[in-house]
């Protein structure tokens, strides 16, 4: 009987474990992935309403893209973001900025559960 109780405990245990760990995972291919709200031509606008070209940048006449990586949480929170391909003369700093003030956005989901999911955004930086 005593043994019944410890390895009933145990498996108990496991499991919560184990949920604790699932809660950490973070995904970076979902079936649904996660969405700026409005989809792609509303995240589209709101960088170009947003976004200020830095005064080095323009001065420089510099232009390109800025590749940033970032986790959208199951709630839609922006928890981390990271430059995989940046630029010079503050862009980089500029996109940080911009990401930071992102609406919540539609988690990504598997099966019908949300997930923490990674998903990438490009930024591009043109003179007009």
């Amino acid at each position: 009987m005593k043994a019944y109780i410890l390895l009933s405990c145990c498996l108990v245990s496991s499991l919560v474990y184990a949920q604790q760990a699932d809660d950490d995972i973070v995904y970076q291919i979902v079936q649904v992935n996660p969405q700026f709200p409005g989809g792609t031509v509303a995240l589209n606008e709101y960088i170009e309403k947003n976004l200020r070209y830095p005064a080095k940048a323009r001065e420089a006449k510099l232009s390109g893209k800025v590749l940033v990586r970032i986790l959208v949480e199951k709630n839609g929170d922006i928890s981390e973001s990271k430059i995989l391909l940046g630029l010079d003369y503050g862009c980089n700093e500029e996109v940080i900025r911009l990401i930071s003030t992102f609406p919540k956005w539609i988690p990504g989901s598997q099966d019908g559960r949300l997930l923490r999911t990674y998903t990438q955004i490009v930024v591009k930086f043109n003179l007009k």
